[in-house]
């Protein structure tokens, strides 16, 4: 976590209005850890949600069903992370240096999105494949995008030669 905080950390910390030490910092990636692995197994598992209805694996009935609840799993998930963030913000003792406005407003906009469009995309279109396909390439790619950057945390870049290898 050294590593990644001196690489890109300490700069997005500073951007967004997270005013931390380096140990702070690090106390802090430390303990969302978990809470990141959660997120993208989420993800994953709700993009795997559409993949019965993207093969035709099953009768379309249960396929759409299984999709939807991929869609309601990431509301569910939205929803509980703008709740956490807003608990943490107005009711922790250093709510505002952990949750400053920039990052309330940045994720307020990003869950609002599902949040608003979800429910309606499900009573009309309920049966459309295309909804699937949506949830899946945007589960997916958050999926992927997430574990990677957990992965790259890992990696030692100091000596670019043993990289090559």
């Amino acid at each position: 976590l050294e590593r990644d905080y001196e690489r890109s950390s300490k700069k997005m910390f500073k951007e967004i209005g997270l005013e931390f030490t380096k140990e702070e910092a690090i106390e802090y990636t430390m303990n969302d850890w978990p809470k990141m692995q959660a997120i993208y197994l989420q993800h994953l598992v709700g993009s795997m949600f559409c993949i019965p209805s993207l093969l035709g694996l099953t009768d379309p009935a249960t396929a759409s069903s299984l999709a939807i609840c991929g869609i309601l799993s990431e509301m569910g998930w939205e929803l509980q992370d703008m709740t956490e963030i807003l608990y943490i913000r107005y009711c922790k003792k250093d709510g505002k240096k952990l949750m400053p406005g920039a990052i309330v407003f940045i994720f307020a906009l990003h869950h609002s999105l599902t949040t608003s469009l979800g429910i309606p995309m499900i009573l009309y279109y309920r049966n459309m494949t295309t909804l699937h396909w949506l949830c899946f390439n945007l589960q997916f790619a958050a999926a992927l995008a997430l574990m990677i950057s957990e992965y790259t945390k890992l990696l030692d870049i100091a000596n670019s030669q043993r990289q090559l290898r």
